[in-house]
């Protein structure tokens, strides 16, 4: 068959190729010049792969065997423009000696040529289409249909066509999983007997008998109907009402089994199986007594309806309903009893009591534990206490928290008192995950059920380590508040001098916000110093939890608190602190009827730049925090350019979340060139806000202003979309030759699902992995996350590269080259800048380019701004530059210029 466009006017030529495309779509096959597959019917995907896994972009060559490959080649070629058969197999089909006959044409339509299959279908086989008998050939795996002769066509009434992959189990209207159930009997008999009933052609009810044959290599299963019997109407209702029992059985959410009327069980399911630690085929024809667990075998009656509540499990801890009720046929007859177990645990209803019951004791870390003293639940302030994570604690024995120097009187009166079902509160010492003891008040109270019934122990646990610790000696008084038992002024400057000195070592970052909570004097002359103490308090420890683990909270005089902030890899951490301490200002106080929010001002200086000691640090802090009441402004930094930026970014903060929802940003691209061919080998795509106020916002203040929000997941995803968008549009238009390069950030890399979302996001848009670079901080690398070498392994193993973005600045390791799947560098381009007037610098950019070559790493210079740095960088043996040099940020569309652009100087290059 032959198509000639050259004729045709471009709209009846665009119109020509839509109507092709769907005439296309409707074959079985589509093979193009290249012989790869660029379609495949769901019929024909079945037939030929074992998987069903999508044959597109495969060459035919791996569908076929090597012989029917050449011989369809040589016939395509003979034939060109009209049609022919052939016989071939499947190698890696469900049935690989299956022989199958294709109806092939060659289409040719001006310089292009497809080799069209226009229908597949089994050989002819005389014992199987000439059988007296129906036949199936059933694939194992989904019960699907492949083949059935035209006896089988009679008597169920449906076209061989709509038959082959039909499924069996709707075709014999039986439950998958029973029809499993049945099958999974074949492999250890050799064959099995299936009776089945079915309404025949002509809408009679058949009872029909299948020899059921497991064969081949790989298996499938042959059946051949031995018997059929048109049934009564009376044998007709009996055979229906046995297939609603099964269904009942067989599909019933809850553990079942059906129990005739000489206490014999005659049916079960898998739940009940699993309830009764039992299977199928023991149960089956055995009585129930001799079987089921004594608390379930008592408590069945005789024909009966009822309901029970019982324990079920080697320690009681599975609550269940028993529901017995008798089963009738048409004529009223009881003719088995249907035995159901309902579970009644409901663990979120267990915590949710459990966490109202301590809701009275304050703010303590609850856990609950069974009588055996398995631990059931924990909240995360226990997680805070011990060390250990709620998930890992659940199902361990509460001794695990029990110190081997505990007073083994005092212990054993607490068990006694868990066996007695009666309330206990001691003070042990008990012992952290690693290894610390520490001196708990521990309170446990039964929960009891509206049955009476224990539900649980519920325990809250407070660490009283301090106050212990305190009552030895007469420091506390000299180094802590006696009222929110933080730290004082004095411990405060001694704690923030030893974090200076570590970050002197470490070229680390430390930092202290001043906080002044202006409404405390207030709140103690309207409403008493209790109150007033209450909602200090209550404010403090919501900061600590804001705060990690190794942060100070102090408080410097009536109305001053200070947060010291040591080990931060750069000022952008500081922001998302003062962030999360800004939410924590937003939260009302409640105490009683009292509704309160405060108003706090912050404060903030950094070490080195804004104080090379403690004295120094804390009086410039405390010197912005003043600057922010005379301004009245929420925020202020130590240096009149950082401050500016902090009240500019608290307001970015407030209007990135409005931004992100009508996605009104502007992504822009910038060009990276190949230093030895002068092509462009990629674009880094960047963020770019126009804001009304403050002007053009970029795109590392957009990261850090969204870290500090909460909101970069949120932002990193619909830059990837929106870049995946972009390259398809430059494919539509034949630009497709290179990649497009998108930055992490911190709150990205915390996913532990970051790829996978990734991985959904190319599916969606159909763009292969390789499409996507994704640069990694260098910051986030050197603070060597537990989980960040699994992130980026499954990144790589997705197709995605890995570059690692700023290598060069402080704190970059050689070591995280050898431990991260990396496939380039990019040079920092503070670097890049000097060579021209640093030897030093021009010495050290071509070390790091000879050390990445050697490891097989590209080299990228960012921020070639003159001609002299990329010749020297070209020498050095750099392999990719980007930078002012060689163009701007540009547009989507622009893009598409400056791609079209640059084909027209190669081309004028090549002539």
């Amino acid at each position: 068959m032959k198509i000639n466009l050259r004729h045709e006017t471009q709209g009846t030529k665009e119109n020509t190729l839509t109507i092709l495309s769907k005439l296309l779509e409707l074959s079985e096959l589509v093979i193009d010049s290249q012989q790869l597959i660029c379609h495949a019917s769901t019929h024909f995907t079945a037939v030929a792969s074992d998987n069903h896994s999508s044959l597109v972009d495969l060459s035919l060559s791996e569908v076929l065997t090597t012989a029917d490959y050449q011989q369809l080649l040589d016939n395509a070629a003979e034939y060109q423009g009209s049609g022919f058969s052939m016989e071939v197999t499947f190698p890696h089909g469900p049935i690989p000696n299956k022989e199958y006959e294709l109806t092939v044409e060659h289409l040719v339509m001006d310089d292009s040529q497809w080799v069209i299959v226009k229908r597949c279908c089994v050989k002819d086989n005389d014992y199987f289409n000439g059988s007296a008998v129906a036949q199936f050939v059933v694939e194992p795996k989904s019960l699907r249909i492949l083949k059935a002769n035209q006896v089988a066509e009679k008597v169920t009434g449906i076209e061989l066509e709509r038959l082959s992959f039909m499924s069996f189990s709707d075709l014999l209207n039986m439950p998958l999983q029973e029809i499993e159930h049945q099958l999974g009997l074949v492999s250890e008999l050799e064959y099995r007997d299936i009776d089945v009933n079915f309404i025949g052609a002509a809408g009679e009810n058949l009872a029909m008998t299948l020899k059921a044959t497991r064969r081949g290599s790989p298996e499938y299963f042959h059946f051949e109907l031995l018997d059929v019997v048109v049934l009564s109407e009376h044998e007709s209702t009996q055979q229906n009402f046995s297939s609603i029992v099964n269904n009942l059985i067989s599909i019933n959410p809850n553990a079942a089994l059906l129990i005739d009327n000489f206490g014999v069980i005659t049916q079960i399911n898998q739940y009940m199986c699993d309830v009764i630690e039992t299977n199928r085929l023991e149960a089956v024809g055995r009585r129930a007594s001799d079987i089921l667990p004594q608390s379930l075998a008592s408590i069945i009656s005789a024909m009966e309806e009822s309901e029970h509540r019982v324990r079920l499990g080697k320690s009681g801890s599975f609550k269940s309903i028993i529901k017995q009720q008798p089963l009738r046929d048409h004529e009223d007859s009881v003719v088995g009893l249907l035995v159901e177990v309902i579970s009644c645990n409901d663990r979120t209803t267990l915590k949710e009591r459990a966490l109202q019951s301590a809701t009275q004791m304050g703010n303590y870390a609850v856990f609950t534990f069974d009588n055996d003293g398995q631990i059931l639940y924990a909240n995360e302030a226990f997680e805070h206490q011990t060390g250990y994570c709620s998930h890992d604690i659940v199902g361990h024995n509460i001794s695990i928290l029990n110190s081997k120097t505990n007073d083994q009187q005092l212990e054993k009166l607490m068990w006694q008192a868990i066996k007695r079902k009666e309330m206990w509160r001691g003070i042990l010492k008990h012992t952290k995950q690693s290894k610390m003891n520490y001196w708990c008040d521990l309170t446990i109270n039964p929960l009891i059920d509206e049955y009476g019934d224990l539900e649980c122990f519920v325990a809250l646990s407070q660490d009283i380590t301090l106050q212990k610790e305190t009552q030895k000696s007469g420091t506390f008084m000299a180094n802590y508040d006696v009222a929110t038992g933080l730290a004082n002024d004095v411990l405060a400057r001694d704690r923030l001098e030893r974090m200076i000195g570590r970050a002197r070592r470490r070229k680390n970052i430390v930092a202290a916000i001043a906080l002044d909570i202006g409404k405390i004097e207030q709140l103690e002359k309207k409403y008493g110093a209790a109150k007033a103490s209450s909602a200090l308090m209550i404010y403090c420890t919501r900061l600590q939890k804001a705060l990690r683990a190794e942060d100070g909270v102090a408080r410097m005089s009536k109305s001053r608190l200070a947060i010291l902030l040591p080990d931060l890899p750069s000022t952008d951490a500081l922001e998302v602190v003062s962030a999360k301490v800004d939410k924590v200002n937003q939260q009302p106080i409640e105490i009683g009827e009292l509704r309160l929010v405060l108003d706090v001002k912050q404060g903030m200086a950094y070490f080195p730049e804004q104080g090379l000691d403690a004295e120094s640090l804390l009086n410039n802090a405390e010197a912005s925090l003043q600057k922010a009441w005379q301004a009245n402004a929420p925020i202020a930094c130590f240096g009149k350019e950082q401050n500016a930026q902090a009240l500019m970014h608290f307001q970015l903060r407030k209007e990135l979340v409005t931004l992100l929802a009508s996605k009104d940003f502007e992504v822009v691209y910038q060009p990276i060139i190949n230093l030895v061919t002068n092509e462009v080998h990629s674009f880094e795509a960047h963020i770019h806000w126009q804001h009304p106020q403050f002007g053009l916002i970029n795109n590392d203040e957009v990261y850090t202003v969204a870290e500090a929000s909460g909101c970069v997941q949120e932002m990193g995803f619909i830059l990837i979309e929106r870049v995946c968008q972009d390259l398809q549009a430059w494919q539509a238009q034949g630009h497709d030759g290179f990649c497009v390069a998108i930055n992490l950030s911190h709150g990205q890399l915390r996913d532990y699902k970051f790829a996978s979302k990734v991985e959904k996001v190319l599916g969606r848009y159909q763009m292969p992995p390789e499409r996507l670079s994704l640069e990694i901080p260098l910051s986030y690398i050197a603070a060597q996350w537990l989980d960040l070498e699994s992130i980026l392994q499954e990144l790589s193993l997705l197709g995605v590269n890995l570059l690692y973005d700023k290598f060069g600045d402080r704190g970059a390791y050689i070591s995280d080259l050898r431990h991260f799947p990396f496939n380039g560098i990019k040079l920092t381009q503070n670097y890049i800048q000097m060579i021209n007037s640093d030897p030093n610098s021009a010495n050290l950019v071509e070390g790091i380019v000879a050390m990445a070559l050697s490891l097989n790493l590209e080299v990228t210079a960012v921020g070639v701004n003159n001609l002299n740095q990329m010749l020297q960088l070209q020498d050095m043996g750099c392999h990719y530059a980007q930078g002012e040099l060689l163009t701007e940020y540009l547009k989507r569309d622009d893009v598409e210029v400056f791609l079209l652009q640059q084909t027209g100087l190669q081309q004028e290059e090549w002539e």
